[in-house]
């Protein structure tokens, strides 16, 4: 009996693989409904069984019908980037994407987090803003962006040159994996720089040393993500610290005294010897403003005795 059971054959399984005889998985992709064998996955067989039942006539008439109900509704979208500005139909995948219980558990729990994060920096940037004041969100992003588009810039900011981290699991002994990764992650920027934030300048023996780093690719992420113009003479006012270099004077630039703030004050403002060269400015030769003063509270000293909210 039991070898009977083994070698009994699922009466839907010639059905599936009849629907899916034209289905080819990307290679080196991976594939929701097939595992790599080329088998479906568990979750997609009671779906692909009342799906194979209906038969290929039915089918495509529901197919149809979808397409057809979507079309004479008006449903349809707009690509707004496009001059033309033409209405598309809306794609429908006839098909649904099934999620397995467990893999759903860890998705749910990713996109609750995420949701979270981005609700509390809103929430700061909106409110007491102290994400900014302890220097983990830039200062110019906010006051360079309008407020519905802060979120959006942060992200492109944070995304540039991103690299993927391993999935590893965090319990001895795969933890070690994911440090030796950090390690080498920390090397790898060290000697070849960080996608749009610095690179690596090449030594020569004919020029005189400037720096470790060349931050122009930061230079040009700022010009793309931050509005200047909006930054200089909007709501918000943004104070820029500085070092002179050769006297070791404080130097503040404020938008609020009609100074206009540039990509290249906000690039003194982090040249810190040796990794990050000194920028010249109006003739001095200004780098990062901890040199001189690491909280700089004298940007609040020709300020009205009256509530403000620091960034």
């Amino acid at each position: 009996m039991a070898i009977q059971r083994d070698q009994a054959v699922d009466p839907q399984a010639g059905d599936i693989e009849r629907i899916l005889s034209g289905y080819r998985p990307l290679p080196g992709i991976f594939d929701e409904m097939m595992d790599p064998q080329g088998r479906p996955r568990t979750h997609w067989q009671s779906f692909l069984g009342m799906l194979a039942g209906l038969g290929t006539d039915e089918i495509n008439r529901r197919f149809s019908a979808a397409d057809r109900h979507l079309r004479e509704s008006g449903v349809f979208y707009r690509v707004y980037e496009d001059p033309a500005g033409a209405e598309r139909p809306w794609p429908l995948s006839h098909v649904p994407l099934i999620i397995a219980a467990t893999e759903w558990e860890a998705l749910r729990a990713g996109l609750i987090q995420r949701a979270e994060l981005l609700e509390a920096v809103i929430a700061d940037s909106y409110g007491p803003a102290r994400l900014v004041t302890e220097g983990r969100l830039p200062a110019a992003v906010i006051a360079g962006n309008r407020p519905d588009a802060r979120i959006e810039r942060l992200q492109a900011l944070w995304n540039i040159g991103e690299v993927a981290a391993p999935d590893v699991d965090d319990n001895p002994p795969f933890w070690l994996l994911r440090h030796f990764e950090n390690w080498t992650s920390a090397i790898r920027t060290r000697l070849a720089g960080s996608a749009g934030h610095f690179r690596p300048r090449a030594p020569s023996p004919w020029e005189q040393f400037r720096s470790i780093y060349d931050l122009a690719p930061l230079c040009e992420s700022m010009r793309q993500l931050i509005d200047f113009d909006l930054l200089d003479n909007g709501e918000a006012r943004l104070t820029v610290a500085a070092t002179d270099i050769e006297t070791g004077e404080l130097v503040l630039f404020h938008t609020g005294r009609g100074e206009r703030i540039e990509a290249d004050h906000l690039l003194a403002s982090c040249g810190y010897l040796p990794e990050f060269a000194p920028v010249e400015i109006g003739g001095r030769l200004l780098g990062d403003g901890g040199l001189a003063a690491n909280a700089p509270v004298e940007a609040l000293y020709d300020r009205p005795a009256e509530p403000l909210k620091c960034f």
